[in-house]
């Protein structure tokens, strides 16, 4: 019957229907348009890991993703993480690397907080904060735009956090406005501080 409705629909996923097994799976294999959106994802997933230095950064950001994408309860949470997945996976095969001048890499403060940061060609950085204080913990990712090495981050749905990123040779300093509820993080916990770069490249990340 599942196969059926993929024919039915007029095309079917990069997996067999016949073996779907769990309820994303059967609503892909109902849908023409997610059915086409996981092919798409699927031929631009082999096009970027057959880069070898990028593979086991990319398995890793796969295996998240699934994860995402397994408790989406809409469709149209599907098909937004499926075409924004397959547009990060085709930039993906040129991911960045660090150099002096290029502030692409890996980001610690020294108190066990992270930021992993990926400056594209045109200027856009993806990044990828992880905070902890003691036992409570705050993360924030997405796209900031770089220019003069500053840039900053906000969304509609913290309006009123700001990221104020300020970029300097192995180094960034980053200046939180709003408290820690507002910006979604854990009592106490705050990015505000000098960061050290401790490693030129990173393994490839999704900024979300």
């Amino acid at each position: 019957m599942i196969g059926w409705m993929a024919v039915a629909y007029g095309g079917a996923p990069s997996f067999d229907c016949a073996k779907a097994s769990t309820d994303v799976e059967r609503r892909i294999c109902a849908s023409a348009e997610l059915s086409a959106a996981d092919v798409a994802m699927s031929a631009a997933w082999k096009e970027a890991v057959a880069k070898k230095e990028l593979a086991t950064g990319l398995r890793e950001a796969q295996r998240l993703w699934l994860g995402r994408r397994d408790g989406c309860a809409a469709d149209a949470c599907l098909l937004d993480l499926y075409q924004r997945h397959t547009a990060w996976l085709t930039r993906a095969k040129g991911w960045p690397t660090g150099s002096p001048t290029d502030p692409t890499g890996v980001y610690d403060d020294g108190s066990g907080n992270t930021l992993r940061l990926a400056r594209w060609p045109d200027g856009r950085a993806d990044f990828d904060l992880e905070l902890v204080f003691g036992t409570h913990i705050g993360s924030a990712a997405g796209t900031i735009t770089l220019a003069d090495g500053r840039g900053e981050w906000r969304t509609a749905d913290l309006p009123e956090c700001v990221l104020a990123f300020v970029f300097t040779p192995d180094h960034v300093t980053i200046e939180q406005t709003g408290s820690d509820a507002q910006c979604g993080f854990g009592a106490n916990v705050m990015a505000d501080g000098t960061w050290r770069r401790t490693a030129t490249t990173v393994a490839p990340f999704e900024p979300w």
